[in-house]
């Protein structure tokens, strides 16, 4: 069992040690993404949802049950990318393999897709910065970035300094989970009030 344990280990570590990464491999728990998903209105779930790191494809998977008409996840880690790839197939039910797919490949290297309505971040403090300015470059108004645990920077209004930042406002926050909407110069109030108040009927 020891051994075991040890080779699962090296097996998730190896990849990010190679590659010289400073993400390591942490899973976002389902429920909180279930959680989070089913606060976005149905819009949303007609475009494609993107997980930057997806992991073992957990997130893909809530994405993918919550009726997103196409979800696509990105993964440095060939290992993950293995393990997902292999639940997507076997476990994930019909329509997964055709509406679902997952790269092995740096997210900063890819673009997002033109019909991009929902964005899956888990960083760690040192990418959150790059995060947001290849978010504020490649995202339209509209669209939903969920964060998890970790804060992304976004513009301040009077601060030259964050003018390359995504420009975004925080709609959602619960355990840990984060969800910006990209906005224009306009902050949408009414959508923080609309998001909220589908998270309190969630929690009954």
């Amino acid at each position: 069992v020891g051994l075991t344990l040890i080779g699962a280990t090296l097996a998730l570590t190896a990849p990010f040690v190679v590659l010289k990464t400073p993400l390591p491999y942490m899973a976002t728990p389902a429920k909180k993404v279930k959680r989070a998903l089913s606060s976005l209105p149905a819009i949303a779930k007609r475009g494609t949802f993107v997980d930057l790191g997806s992991g073992d494809g957990t997130t893909l998977y809530q994405a993918h049950c919550a009726g997103f008409q196409r979800a696509i996840g990105y993964e440095v880690n060939w290992t993950l990318w293995g393990i997902s790839q292999l639940r997507r197939t076997l476990f994930w039910g019909q329509g997964a393999p055709q509406t679902v797919e997952i790269y092995c490949r740096d997210f900063f290297a890819s673009s997002l897709p033109n019909d991009t309505s929902t964005v899956m971040v888990f960083g760690v403090t040192p990418l959150m910065k790059p995060l947001s300015m290849k978010l504020a470059k490649e995202t339209r108004p509209g669209v939903f970035i969920l964060s998890y645990r970790f804060v992304l920077p976004i513009q301040e209004i009077g601060n030259e300094s964050t003018r390359d930042l995504l420009k975004a406002t925080l709609v959602y926050d619960y355990e840990e989970m984060r969800i910006y909407k990209v906005v224009n110069d306009e902050v949408d109030k009414g959508g923080v009030r609309e998001a909220m108040g589908r998270v309190k009927e969630s929690l009954g």
